[in-house]
């Protein structure tokens, strides 16, 4: 694979600084701010510690296995490391000035070694290709030293289970936290609640995204929320979601003070259980052939008393019908 070589650090400076007729490549590198050495297919990072006042890296879309030979670049302010196959965050404690660093779609399973960088208001570290079923860790004493300077963290496609790592750092002001797995709606409400300088946030490709109007519980959460998922939040809206969530929780409170006042009622009349598509009662009916009493007679003919009383007034008109002729 190739190694970085003086001359590809020669060719990646900015063309601001040009290099002296008396000047050796080693004072030359040492002059260079910016170098971009994108998309090198490069390895190791030899030789840029003789960029002794550089600020501005592009490393990105490389082979890069470890952050090695940059301490001595002390002024660094911009690093982005991104899409490369690095393992592990170190060599950067002396980055004092490092305001951004960039480390997305890297195999890195644990956020450390950056206590030292009390400047860093940007982390990057998205789509980490993790082992399967493991999530990105944040080390405490990392999260403790980023609590006071952080204000843009990126943690999008992580596996993260919860937030809880995250509650440390109060100034955040943009949060990315798409395409995880975070089920616990409750849990973000309540990290939105203890972000006071939140303005930006994306939760889109969550499990609790399915849920119903878990927006609008996102935005009545957070008062300095501005975007969300790419949609601005405007102060009508806000207004409209602050009434319906008052409304709603007091028509809650009223129902759950109604059936905790109300005694059962004895007299009740029993539910009615489903049955396949219809509805049966608990309660024994009336009409079943078990009682013979409401049921209809099962004999066709006449009641034996009509009957009777019929034959005999048959009988009564054959005695006085007249037979014959009188003389």
């Amino acid at each position: 694979m190739p190694r970085l070589t003086k001359d590809m650090l020669v060719a990646a400076g900015q063309k601001s600084i040009r290099k002296h007729r008396d000047d050796t490549i080693d004072k030359y590198l040492a002059r260079l701010t910016h170098i971009n050495l994108a998309r090198r297919k490069l390895d190791t990072l030899d030789h840029i510690n003789l960029c002794h006042r550089l600020m501005v890296a592009y490393l990105y879309e490389n082979r890069i296995l470890r952050i090695s030979n940059i301490g001595a670049c002390t002024r660094m302010t911009h690093l982005y490391l991104q899409d490369n196959k690095i393992e592990r965050i170190e060599s950067l404690g002396r980055l004092k000035h490092l305001s951004v660093l960039s480390l997305s779609k890297n195999k890195i399973t644990v956020v450390e070694g950056l206590h030292t960088l009390r400047n860093l208001k940007e982390l990057i570290i998205d789509s980490q290709a993790l082992p399967p079923g493991e999530q990105l860790v944040f080390d405490p004493r990392t999260l403790d030293a980023l609590t006071p300077s952080l204000t843009r963290l990126d943690v999008s496609g992580n596996n993260l289970h919860s937030v809880w790592d995250i509650f440390a750092l109060q100034r955040l002001e943009t949060l990315l936290i798409t395409n995880n797995t975070l089920t616990d709606l409750g849990g973000v409400m309540e990290l939105l609640k203890s972000l006071p300088f939140l303005s930006t946030l994306s939760v889109k490709g969550n499990p609790f995204c399915l849920m119903s109007k878990f927006k609008e519980e996102l935005v009545v959460s957070s008062r300095s929320l501005q975007i969300l998922d790419g949609q601005d939040i405007t102060p009508t809206y806000r207004e409209f979601l602050s009434n319906w969530k008052t409304v709603l929780d007091s028509r809650r409170e009223a129902a759950f003070i109604s059936r905790k006042a109300t005694p059962p009622d004895p007299y009740a009349r029993p539910a009615l259980k489903r049955v396949g598509v219809t509805l049966s009662p608990k309660f024994p009916s009336r009409l079943r052939a078990t009682n013979t009493f409401f049921l209809p007679p099962m004999t066709g003919g006449p009641p034996p008393s009509v009957s009777g009383a019929r034959s005999a007034t048959l009988a009564g008109r054959t005695d006085h019908a007249p037979t014959g002729n009188t003389t």
